[in-house]
């Protein structure tokens, strides 16, 4: 039997023979060891002569759920496939095939009702209707966890089922698990496997086999003990575990390792959860989880009435379970492009075959509840069922699940692709990792956060301080803060790309420094100028190699391989360092090589490859219609027409018209930074946009979208051709003319049409360039340089662990780059190298992407976790965070740009190298022990509210800090204060036991202090007050001299009042120059204010 094996990991797939399975397959293309199970079924296998297994979504470990097509039907249906030991390990499989099929329908529509069933080569399989369906365990998997009501929902649909077929057949289910209760993606819940486990547990030969449908972890005690035969109590228990594993991520008992240990423990719900559970929900979940089942309740309809009871107390309302697709299952390429064609056909209706000899009395004596389980069956259950995996560990990152509160009332979700796929082009990476968006959101007020009444200087004075600030503000005066950030000089590009010969270093150089501080508009703009950099990249290095291979070419034909090896290593011009690897993929080549070569005949494709590569539809159609290939004629008159039909134009047209005259005409699009399904009424190629219709939040919408802004990873699957070469190759130029170059090779990957050997490598190259231009701006961004030894010195440690990240994830975007194996190695040793030199990951520990991506976890889930560590990766973060769980630390890296307030409404947390664009810290009243690190508030201020204690602020740059007079304890160091508009002063506020050491005051017009009482509890020590103007100014006093201080303050030692002279203020370097006072002056006879490396980077 002949199967297809798909790697999870890098989606090649494999044609075996059922003769060669192991236990595990290397995958061919990465190597990954692929996990086969013996006996279970595979895709790509014809189960007859019209249905084949095509996508499994499902495993229980002991049968397996496909999409399968049906070629006489033509459409899709979900078919499960029984692992083949099945049908020797039951007595009579005929009889449980019917009844299974004959039974399906008994529990209502929640259970998938059986079309027909049959075996091949004793394999059951099982045909049902075709729906999305996703698995308890698969959503776990990915990182959701259900509320508690939302949870008891989906058990409530399942019992009222259950109590259904009950009635009718006289027996329960008795096989619970998370792996055969779904949601499918209308949020309804489905489940299967009725009247299997009766009719097995009766079966003698099941009970001495060593085949087993039961997991230990939610089988109830009596069967596993084999003490008593199942009842609906049984069930119960089931259902309490399964809820358990849904509200926790956690395996029930899953620290145990046999059945004598899981008899002994009891049910225990982590603190994290049981901060969510009231006690009514914790008592009906103790009651159905009870060892002893007399002590559950006895019915499904006992447990139905008490959740009713529960709900009219709490006033809930039943609701749906969460719509569309849930997890990534249905987001793969292999789906997407075997599968998803399939879903547009408009399905034929579908009848249950009769079983005409199993009507349901007949049914309710085969599986109705038995008084007793046979005596074999007291050693069937030993040992752990083989599931896939036990989950000991909650992840610190799941969210919760959500569902629709409009039941009913929405369409059916198409796959929202753009949601999980990471743009696949350089320049997109850098969009979610490093590129500066500047858009402004409104203010964020905190709600619990009080206004600070700060004394009105005369209108005079408020003139000065604000013209002042502006100067400073605008790098007008030594005082500035920062320069105001210049826009991107676009002439420079257009004089250097126009050149003959680019200089592509100083292009990148450029490029990397404008896109950190580039506005949204001016950023997509250098994304199109990089991408036309990268292919005059391309071309220049390919013009040198092919004036290289010129050169070499008869000195090969002539056996002279040293001299031609010669020519290409010693070689030092134009571009020597960046054609590097290609050259010495030349000189191994040259090595390989045979004498009196004939040049290959695909050679004279390679201008058309080219051609098309460079999107060059018009110049590509000339080429193919001019070439004379003898015995080629029909390939290339067939090649010239569909090139011809590869027109960007007219491939749109194509693809609308067939979504149009589709039966569900609906398109995924980007609306208010979410997707959503609109029906699509029309397009306009004049206008370039296709209209639409939407229904969102109550109101209907008629919209106009963009072609550009649509998903053309979701658009390429309605390109459809007969041949399947040809269909390849027009969504590989499709998606070649949507820049998406990675998701295009994807396509190319099983072309085998006359262009094959000339196209793939180049996409090869491209991608190769690609990603080498990827790291490249990746390393300039933690100041180093892609290809040298990594310098460690002054490279903190988070800013490692963030690079270690990100170099991970371009691994995983450019899985199908060719990259050269001088570059793996080196890549390899990179992250050899940066691991060893930090610290293993700790146990609680998020790394988070910016909001602007949605394939790493985000910062607004990740704080709803306590005692975790969250990295901010590179990027803009413009969603208000508001830390309200004990024990975060929240730490940034180089490119984190935050626009946006930080409340603070938790102990012991710690804020560490974090830049602020914009917003301020607040730290919320009665909160205790905080700690801020190494951060700049470029435009923003610190506010501490009443009663607030223990608070840290070291090497911190910040515009002025408010502090309630009830606050204690506060401790500020090594910090450079600017005054600020608001507070018309540094410092506002006479909080008790507060600290300023090493610290520089800037004011100008300005008083340093404002709001103080008549005696202080400051320390001021190793200060500079840079300071022209009032030292403090409120209604107690007026002090312009330094040594007038100390009747205010309990102490003050070792201060100046001076100037400060920074090295260059204007870039952002606050360190004081050798020629300023302070300098090497304050404690510990460090200088004055921040400290900071040579990459500007505040340091601790």
């Amino acid at each position: 039997m002949k199967f297809i094996l798909t790697c999870k990991h890098c989606l090649y797939q494999i044609t075996l023979d059922s003769a060669e399975i192991n236990e595990q397959y290397p995958c061919l293309n990465c190597q990954s060891e692929i996990q086969i199970r013996p006996d279970s079924m595979a895709e790509g296998v014809d189960l007859n002569e019209d249905l084949t297994t095509v996508y499994e979504i499902n495993d229980d470990g002991f049968s397996k759920l496909f999409v399968s097509f049906d070629k006489n039907e033509g459409q899709l249906f979900l078919t499960r496939v029984f692992d083949k030991s099945f049908y020797s390990a039951v007595s009579s499989p005929n009889d449980v095939k019917d009844i299974m099929e004959a039974s399906s329908t008994n529990a209502s529509d929640n259970h998938l009702a059986i079309l027909h069933s049959a075996y091949f080569d004793q394999y059951l399989y099982q045909v049902m209707p075709y729906m999305k369906l996703e698995s308890i365990e698969e959503i776990i998997d990915n990182d959701f966890l259900w509320s508690p009501l939302q949870s008891l929902d989906l058990c409530y649909d399942i019992l009222e089922s259950l109590d259904h077929a009950y009635s009718i057949t006289g027996s329960g289910h008795f096989n619970l698990t998370p792996h055969n209760i779904f949601i499918d993606n209308d949020g309804l819940v489905k489940f299967f496997d009725f009247s299997l486990a009766p009719q097995l547990l009766q079966d003698s030969r099941f009970a001495s086999c060593g085949f087993n449908i039961f997991d230990i972890y939610y089988t109830s005690p009596e069967l596993v003990q084999g003490l008593h035969y199942p009842d609906q109590s049984s069930d119960l228990y089931s259902l309490g575990h399964c809820i358990y594993y849904m509200v926790t991520g956690l395996t029930p008992l899953g620290p145990a390792e046999d059945k004598s240990e899981i008899l002994k423990q009891e049910l225990t719900f982590p603190n994290t959860t049981l901060e969510l559970l009231d006690e009514e929900f914790l008592q009906i979940i103790k009651n159905i989880t009870h060892k002893e089942r007399n002590h559950r309740f006895q019915s499904y309809r006992q447990l139905i009435n008490a959740i009713d009871q529960y709900y009219n107390s709490i006033g809930h309302v039943r609701l749906k379970q969460m719509e569309g697709e849930k997890t990534l299952l249905y987001q793969s390429q292999h789906f997407i492009q075997h599968v998803l064609p399939q879903v547009k056909k408009k399905p034929k209706s579908l009848t249950i075959k009769s079983k005409a000899n199993y009507n349901s009395e007949i049914i309710r004596q085969k599986i109705s509840t038995q008084a007793y389980l046979p005596k074999e069956f007291k050693t069937k259950i030993i040992h752990p069922h083989q599931t896939k995996k036990r989950r000991l560990q909650q992840r610190p990152h799941s969210q919760m699940l959500n569902r629709s509160k409009t039941a009913g009332k929405a369409k059916k979700r198409r796959s929202l692709l753009t949601y999980i796929i990471v743009a696949a082009a350089v320049l997109t990476i850098c969009a979610f990792l490093l590129i500066h968006e500047t858009k402004q959101i409104p203010p964020y007020t905190p709600l619990n956060s009080k206004p600070i009444i700060i004394s009105q200087n005369s209108n005079e004075n408020q003139a000065k301080t604000n013209a002042s600030v502006d100067d400073i503000k605008n790098g007008n005066t030594n005082l500035q803060v920062r320069p105001k950030e210049s826009s991107v000089n676009f002439s420079f590009y257009k004089e250097e790309l126009n050149k003959e010969l680019p200089n592509f270093d100083k292009i990148l150089q450029q490029m990397t420094h404008d896109l950190q501080v580039a506005s949204e508009d001016d950023a997509q703009k250098l994304m199109l100028i990089q991408k036309t950099s990268h292919q005059r990249l391309n071309e220049q290095k390919k013009r040198v190699l092919n004036r290289l291979e010129s050169k070499t070419l008869p000195l090969i034909k002539e056996n002279k391989k040293s001299a031609a090896i010669k020519i290409v290593d010693n070689y030092s011009d134009y571009l020597a360092q960046k054609t590097s690897l290609e050259r010495q993929q030349i000189s191994n080549n040259i090595q390989k090589a045979q004498p009196n070569l004939e040049t290959p005949k695909e050679d004279k494709l390679q201008l058309l490859a080219l051609q098309l590569v460079n999107n060059d539809i018009a110049g590509a159609i000339k080429t193919s219609a001019k070439l004379k290939i003898p015995g080629k004629e029909k390939t290339l008159q067939s090649l010239n027409k569909l090139i011809q039909e590869s027109n960007k134009s007219h491939l749109l047209k194509r693809i609308f018209t067939a979504i149009l005259s589709s039966n569900d005409p609906i398109i995924p699009i980007n609306y208010q930074g979410g997707m959503i399904d609109a029906e699509f009424n029309s397009y306009n190629f004049d206008a370039e946009h296709i209209s639409v219709k939407v229904y969102h939040e109550a109101n209907n919408l008629n919209l106009n979208i963009p072609f550009k802004k649509l998903n053309p990873r979701y658009l390429v699957t309605w390109i459809e051709q007969n041949n399947t070469d040809e269909q390849a190759f027009l969504r590989f130029i499709f998606l070649l003319q949507n820049d998406d170059y990675t998701e295009a090779y994807r396509y190319l990957t099983p072309y085998q049409g006359p262009l094959a050997q000339s196209l793939k490598p180049l996409v090869q190259q491209l991608l190769n360039s690609e990603l080498e231009m990827a790291y490249e701006i990746l390393f300039k961004n933690f100041h180093q340089k892609f290809g040298s030894e990594i310098n460690f010195s002054g490279f903190s440690i988070d800013n490692q662990i963030a690079l270690i990240k990100l170099i991970k994830e371009l691994q995983k975007q450019y899985q199908l780059a060719d990259f050269t194996l001088i570059k793996k190695d080196l890549i390899a040793k990179y992250l050899t190298e940066l691991e060893s030199k930090t610290l293993p990951p700790i146990q609680h520990e998020i790394i988070v992407g910016s909001d602007s991506q949605f394939k790493l976890p985000r910062l607004a889930l990740a704080l709803n976790n306590k005692n975790t560590t969250i990295r901010l990766l590179p990027g803009i973060y413009k969603t208000p965070i508001v830390i309200k769980q004990n024990n975060i630390q929240l730490i940034g890296c180089n490119g984190v740009q935050i626009h946006t307030d930080i409340l603070i409404q938790a102990t012991n947390c710690e804020l560490k190298n974090l830049n602020l664009h914009s917003g301020n810290i607040i730290i919320d009243q009665n909160i205790q022990s905080i700690k801020i690190l190494n951060t700049n508030l470029k435009n923003g201020s610190f506010k501490l509210s009443p009663n607030t204690e223990n608070i840290e602020i070291n090497n911190c740059i910040f515009n002025g800090i408010s502090i309630a007079d009830s606050a204690k304890k506060i401790n500020i160091q090594n910090s450079l204060i600017f005054p600020n508009n608001k507070l018309k002063s540094s410092v506002s506020g006479s909080p008790k036991r507060t600290q300023f050491l090493n610290c520089i005051f800037i004011a100008d017009n300005t008083p340093i202090f404002t709001n103080l009482q008549k005696y202080n509890d400051f320390k001021l020590r190793y200060c500079l007050f840079s300071s022209d103007y009032y030292l403090v100014k409120d209604q107690h006093h007026n002090i312009a001299i330094l040594n007038e201080l100390k009747p205010i303050f309990s102490q003050i030692n070792f201060c100046l009042k001076d100037q400060s002279k920074f090295m260059n203020q204007r870039q952002g370097d606050f360190r004081l120059s050798p020629k300023s006072p302070g300098y090497l002056k304050g404690y510990q006879r460090l200088s004055i204010g921040v400290q900071m490396n040579d990459t500007l980077i505040l340091l601790y």
